[in-house]
């Protein structure tokens, strides 16, 4: 659900660019490290990695990030985590 949010944020981001295709690559292949490839507005490629946090009432929230994920934020130019907030009566 929330990979899907962030999908459709990508997509209305771009919406003006239809010749920019993205893809939801996790749902094909789990292992590369980012759940989309986006872009930025000027064909670079943009990785995400989409972390989801439940909601709580302190300041402190955390995620946990594999070693193949950490491995490709240091060699995918522009990788990016979105880290996703949610209540937990979702």
């Amino acid at each position: 659900m929330e990979k899907k949010s962030v999908f459709n944020s990508e997509v209305k981001r771009l919406k003006d660019f239809n010749d920019i295709n993205l893809e939801w690559e996790s749902k094909v292949d789990d292992s590369l490290g980012y759940d989309i490839l986006s872009y930025e507005l000027d064909g670079i490629p943009r990785y995400i990695e989409v972390k989801t946090t439940k909601e709580n009432r302190s300041d402190r929230f955390s995620f946990h990030i594999s070693r193949n994920e950490l491995e490709k934020s240091k060699v995918l130019k522009n990788y990016w985590i979105y880290q996703v907030f949610f209540s937990i009566g979702q």
